[in-house]
């Protein structure tokens, strides 16, 4: 990240800042900082989407430091109140390597290195292409549907049971205008208990309400917004969330089911092999081969090659004739 953009028209929109909150926070001068570094996640980003590489959650914690060195990540760099670090330094300074914070009615991924290509190092896209992929299903995440009186969005469609919700709102009053310090709440209704979550009202603006909802057991859920003020009588949206275990990964990323693959294989009487086992597959196929008897019937005018070979021994006997005088 160039540093001009710490104290340019972008640093307001960046989750990190180069002004160390305290003294404290910065034990190592980032002069004297090692060149390459290692990340670990920090300890509030266990549960992010971008990150959830492997589904194990300690796993997927080990995971990181494991990966190969960066080569360079932006010094300093510290968070911001309200914005949410993912990933830092595995050194003595900790700097903030990925964040994410909110910004009006978007949403900031900060990623401080060019090096995450360094990911791929033995293990190809299994972790570099996963990162961007959710990070990009992150990014696009929230979008305001719904009428115009009162759009809203969730930050996923799809979670897994005891995980958060987060929840976007612009509601407008009958003219079209943004509607603020106006109370906006989402409430769903699971097993006969209601849950009702007030949204509060974002105050940079935008006219948006955000709020949160906490520990989604498992089902097909329907949030419903409504706005209590006068005028919004009849305004409502609903919007839709499904909370289950994810029990594969096929659908969720681009790779294969191991597992799932064995599974079908054996009920259908086959086997599931690796490509690198191809060669002992096609051996124990070998073996298993029958001998098998064709039979056909071939018209020998209708070959080519035939038909040359008897015109050029006519031709061959015809010249060898007049050679020798005969008729």
């Amino acid at each position: 990240m160039p540093r001009s953009y710490a104290n340019g028209p972008l640093a307001e929109l960046l989750p990190v800042t180069q002004q160390a909150p305290d003294r404290a926070a910065a034990p190592v001068p980032s002069t004297d900082a090692p060149d390459r570094v290692r990340l670990k996640l920090d300890p509030g980003a266990d549960r992010s989407e971008i990150l959830r590489v492997l589904r194990d959650p300690t796993l997927n914690e080990r995971l990181w430091p494991a990966l190969p060195e960066l080569h360079w990540i932006s010094r300093p760099a510290y968070a911001k109140p309200g914005a949410t670090p993912l990933l830092r330094s595995d050194d003595a300074r900790q700097d903030v390597v990925v964040a994410t914070h909110h910004y009006g009615a978007g949403r900031v991924l900060y990623i401080g290195t060019d090096q995450t290509w360094r990911w791929r190092q033995k293990v190809a896209d299994r972790v570099h292409a996963v990162f961007w992929a959710q990070a990009l299903r992150w990014g696009t995440g929230h979008r305001l549907t719904g009428p115009n009186r009162l759009k809203a969005a969730l930050d996923r469609r799809q979670v897994q049971p005891g995980e958060d919700v987060e929840i976007l709102a612009r509601p407008r009053d009958a003219d079209g205008k943004l509607a603020g310090r106006v109370p906006v709440v989402a409430e769903f209704v699971h097993a006969g208990h209601a849950q009702k979550v007030p949204l509060q009202e974002v105050q940079d603006g935008s006219g948006l309400y955000r709020g949160m909802l906490r520990n989604l057991p498992p089902g097909v859920h329907t949030i419903k917004l409504s706005v209590g003020a006068p005028g919004f009588g009849d305004v409502t949206h609903e919007l839709k969330v499904v909370a289950r275990e994810t029990t594969g990964q096929e659908g969720v990323e681009l790779a294969r089911d191991s597992a799932r693959l064995a599974t079908m294989a054996k009920v259908g009487g086959g086997q599931a092999r690796d490509l690198l086992e191809a060669e002992a597959l096609f051996s124990q196929l070998a073996g298993q081969g029958k001998e098998t008897t064709v039979e056909d019937s071939y018209e020998l005018w209708c070959s080519y090659p035939v038909i040359l070979l008897l015109t050029a021994l006519l031709v061959a006997e015809w010249l060898y004739r007049k050679r020798l005088g005969l008729p």
